[in-house]
């Protein structure tokens, strides 16, 4: 049976444009991001590790090890069985950091150029052998549309020629420079599908068409016992075991299967898809496998025990349809493997051989250079698997196949290091990795392309062999000294301390421990500018904006802490774009740190935020010390009091919720913020009260343009500890209480207005009545300078009532707004005071002798220190005897002064001293006093940043009382 190759090609060209029209839908986001972002697209996407030899020459290493072909399934499915250990691991620290490739994974846990260097050539050769044994399957498979009744398959160099610049150019166009990867994806995910279709179509014509049906074949299994032994065949001893290994180890670290399991930063409901999908994708691959041989075999089929068995069925049932549909699942098979194999390892090449090298570019965008680098290195590659599929042109598909699984075997021991061995030491990985690296291109690649598939070696009376053909020899050869090198350069050589923070890092021995180094770029701009030197301005640009947006920040933001994390996501994504090394040396040049604080070494911001990241993860006593954590920070969060924690820097590390009541800042807001950068009022207020030598303060602020009374409070963490270095912030929001105690103070007044009404009464019925009379004096006439003395007279009386009525006013201030910031005369408050208890003339009469002489002047409100003063006298006048003396001086001392009022009267008795400031308390009778005189006294003195001490009966002397009142001295005027 042959076919017209013009309708081939034309249905080649119909696959190949649908192709094509796929991805351009998809970029272009006709077809619904919905959909190409879905989780079912993205698993199917992973089906990229079956390649054509999955597709082809498994149906080969079935003939020669039965059931042991199955490792080829059981190995890729084995990858979720270890998922726990390795796979979710590896994935969460290549999501985290914009790790694309098993070498950038390797960098950045083992610091060290050289060994991406060497774990980029392992890849590198590996991918050679895979890449030509993709091109091999589609020239040999499509070679049979050209010749009818063929018994063996021949490489077709414009077939292989033709697909290797087709795939190169779906590469360049959908793949290469390109960030948005959607396209690409679906593609992938359509040829998965396709595949699928291919080998289950052939599966269920073997089954139901060459057999009628599971008895059929049963009976001629039983007919023909020979052909049930290939189930139990295997080639050598115990083999299945390594088989298995091998493939479990190409399933992760094949460049085209890493990308997608690890390199692509995958929802958890991907991953979660797959963990079944993807088992059961790789069944349904594997279920057609020996009806297919045994269908060829009972046809007696052409080709029927080579790799295209699946072939040989189309054509001896003269099936065209059938035979185009296996083609074309195995041209999907091959194009996307090729495609991400392409993508991957010259992206990895770029990152580790080609940037080193040549450096960064100075002039042109770093974009377009990579770029273009990329798609040099994609056209290179592809010649040169093109060159390799032509030197091993009579190796088979499963020589190839095993050749590049043996490559990527040496790695396994490094990738079980990375992420099980927190000890591990880079100089032995990288020693180990090189020794097998090194043994197995001797041994397996040099044969393979010298065309000894098998070499025979005696070596002191034992035979071992190597090639390709006795794979189990090299690999206990290759495996074998990798790990036993890595083992020696073990215990010869130490752990840095780069390796140590980035085992850290990665979260191996526990959770990283994030440090609190400062940035010296303090804004977005800043870093903008410190990058433009190396990456230029507008990727500078780009890469900021990216990294905020990803962290749902904007360019005015100033906290050091997400500033600290904006520097980690900005060296992730240059990771992805030029690898870690060079990443992390751009970014620590560009973007250096300062110092860290000595006392504050770790970002308790982040570490809060990964120990609730991880709370579920955490193991025993661990979890319950994160617990107890919880409930501490709960009650820290509930105190009715404003709590705040900050660093000797000022950068705030906690903010609960009552300060966030008193303060209008959330504490997303506040928390890793330096505390000038809170908004106003509030930054200033509190980094100078923080910054002060006092640990309390009463503050008022204005805020909202309403007046607010605050105490605040500071404590110090250690016993060592300097000038300034404050840790704890305690806000306490006093203004309901100062409002009331406002409202009590207006109160008390009235109420000694009330008592000085009839004294007020008397006081101004003396001048009306001189004024009365001296206006009827005018009345009788008077002369010229007889009316001026009595005007004059009259305007002293008028001025007397005037001086009364605004002692009056001024004492009966309603309550409100006070402010303490007024430079007042203690004097003259100790004289109002004096002159408003003289209007009350039914009290007893006493003198007040004030021997102040000399203004002193404090800081304060007057009314309210005047009204300490007649609360003072009235009950130094109450408990003296009539023409008693009542004594006021004071003393300088300092900063202070002190104003001590004192009487001759019965004194206090010494079980009321304790209880005398206290509300409500009185010894009067009742409605004579209400208690809160002294109180009042109290509360005003302290509101002065004051004291006040009583002494009853005072020093020396057997009765009266002494008031002692401590006040600071207002501040020299500058002149």
């Amino acid at each position: 049976m042959t076919l017209e190759p013009w309708i081939v090609g034309l249905y080649a060209f119909l696959y190949l444009l649908s192709l094509f029209g796929l991805a351009t839908l998809s970029e272009k986001n006709i077809i619904p991001v919905k959909i190409s972002r879905s989780p079912l697209i993205h698993t199917l996407a992973q089906g990229t590790f079956i390649s054509a030899w999955g597709y082809y020459g498994i149906v080969s290493l079935a003939q020669n090890y039965g059931y042991g072909a199955l490792a080829y399934y059981l190995g890729a499915g084995a990858m979720l069985l270890f998922a726990p250990f390795l796979l979710i691991p590896m994935s969460r620290i290549a999501n985290q950091f914009q790790l694309n490739s098993f070498a950038d994974l390797m960098v950045f846990r083992f610091p060290s150029a050289k060994l991406g260097v060497s774990v980029t050539l392992i890849l590198l050769v590996s991918a050679l052998p895979l890449l030509a044994l993709q091109i091999k399957a589609v020239a040999e498979a499509w070679q049979v549309l050209k010749v009818s009744n063929i018994e063996t398959v021949s490489l077709n160099w414009a077939h292989a020629t033709l697909f290797v610049i087709v795939t190169t150019v779906f590469t360049l166009v959908f793949g290469s420079g390109r960030l948005n990867l959607n396209g690409l994806v679906v593609a992938l995910a359509a040829e998965s599908i396709l595949k699928l279709v291919g080998i289950l179509a052939v599966g269920i014509v073997a089954t139901f068409m060459v057999f009628d049906g599971i008895d059929d074949l049963n009976q001629w299994l039983v007919s023909n016992p020979d052909q049930a032994q290939i189930l139990y065949q295997i080639r050598g001893q115990n083999n299945s075991p390594w088989l298995v290994l091998i493939f479990l180890s190409g399933s992760i670290l094949v460049p085209h299967a890493f990308n997608y399991n690890n390199g692509r930063k995958l929802q958890l409901k991907t991953l979660r898809m797959g963990s079944w999908l993807i088992p059961m994708y790789l069944m349904l691959m594997a279920l057609p496998l020996f009806p297919i041989i045994w269908a060829a075999n009972s046809l007696g089929a052409p080709l029927a025990n080579t790799d295209y068995a699946a072939l040989g069925i189309a054509l001896a049932l003269e099936n065209p349809w059938l035979l185009i549909i296996i083609l074309f699942g195995g041209l999907s098979a091959a194009t996307g493997t090729m495609v991400v194999v392409l993508l991957t390892v010259t992206s990895m090449t770029l990152n580790h051989l080609v940037l080193p090298s040549t450096g960064m570019p100075s002039r042109t965008s770093l974009y377009r250079w990579l770029a273009t680098w990329q798609r040099y290195l994609v056209v290179i590659l592809a010649a040169a698997s093109l060159f390799f599929c032509y030197l091993v042109a009579d190796a088979s598909l499963t020589d190839l196949a095993f050749t590049a699984f043996m490559g990527t075997l040496q790695l396994t021991p490094a990738l079980c290091a990375l992420v099980l061995w927190p000890e591990a030491r880079g100089r032995a990985i990288s020693a180990g990795v090189l020794t097998g690296g090194i043994s197995w291109f001797l041994l397996m690649v040099v044969p393979l392309v010298l065309g000894y598939p098998a070499v025979q070696l005696d070596l002191l009376g034992f035979q071992l062999g190597f090639g390709p053909a006795e794979w189990q020899s090299t690999l206990m050869a290759s495996f074998g000294l990798n790990v036993v090198v890595m083992v020696i350069f073990h215990h010869l050589t130490h752990q840095t301390e780069e390796e140590l923070a980035a085992a850290k890092l990665c979260g191996l021995n526990d959770i990283s421990v994030p440090s609190r180094e400062r940035l010296v770029a303090l804004t977005p701009q800043a870093m903008i500018e410190a990058l433009s030197p190396a990456l230029g301005k507008p990727v500078a640009m780009a890469e900021v904006r990216r990294a905020l947006k990803q962290q749902s920040l904007n360019l005015n933001e100033r906290r050091p802490s997400e500033l600290r994390k904006t520097r980690d996501q900005i060296e992730a994504n240059l990771s992805g774009l030029m690898g870690p090394s060079i990443a992390k040396e751009v970014v620590d040049d560009s973007l250096p740190m300062r110092e860290v604080v000595a006392d504050d070494p770790v970002d308790l911001v982040q570490l809060e935020q990964r120990l609730s990241e991880s709370r579920s993860a955490l193991p025993g006593m661990a979890a319950e010390l994160d617990r107890l954590r919880r409930h501490h920070r709960n009650t820290l969060e509930q105190m009715p009091i404003g709590v705040a924690t900050f660093t000797t820097d000022f950068e705030i590390m906690l903010w609960n919720k009552t300060l966030e009541n008193i303060t209008h800042i959330s504490p997303e807001r506040a928390t890793g913020t330096v505390m000038t950068a809170l908004p106003e009022p509030w930054g200033e207020a509190l980094h100078t009260f923080v910054s002060s030598g006092n640990n309390f303060q009463r503050l008022q602020l204005i805020v909202d343009g309403k007046r607010r009374y605050l105490d605040l409070s500071k404590a110090r963490r250690g016993r060592n500890f300097k000038e300034g270095d404050s840790r704890i912030l305690l806000v306490e929001d006093r203004t309901e209480i100062e409002q009331l105690q406002e409202q009590l103070l207006h109160k008390e007044r009235l109420s000694s207005i009330g008592r000085l009404a009839a004294g007020v009464a008397h006081e101004i019925g003396n001048p009306v009545t001189g004024i009365t009379c001296l206006a009827q004096e005018l009345e009788e006439g008077v002369s010229a300078d007889d009316a001026a003395e009595i005007a004059a007279q009259i305007q002293i009386q008028t001025g007397r009532i005037s001086n009364i009525v605004q002692s009056m006013v001024n004492f009966s201030h309603p309550a409100g707004a006070s402010d303490l910031s007024i430079r007042i005369d203690i004097n003259r408050c100790i004289n109002d005071a004096i002159a408003l208890l003289a209007l009350q003339h039914h009290r007893k009469s006493v003198n007040y002798l004030n021997n102040l002489e000399d203004a002193i002047e404090v800081m304060g409100d007057p009314t309210r220190l005047t009204q300490v003063f007649v609360n003072l006298l009235a009950n130094a006048r109450d408990a003296s005897e009539d023409e008693a003396d009542i004594r006021i001086s004071a003393k300088l001392r300092g900063q202070w002064c002190f104003v001590r009022v004192q009487d001759d009267g019965h004194g206090i008795d010494a079980n009321h001293i304790k209880k005398l400031f206290d509300p409500f308390f009185t010894t009067k009778e009742v409605g004579q006093g209400t208690g809160l005189g002294l109180a009042i006294v109290y509360n005003i003195i302290r509101q002065h940043g004051g004291e006040i001490d009583v002494a009853s009966p005072r020093s020396n002397q057997s009765q009266g009382t002494e008031f002692t009142i401590s006040l600071p001295l207002a501040p020299e005027e500058s002149e």
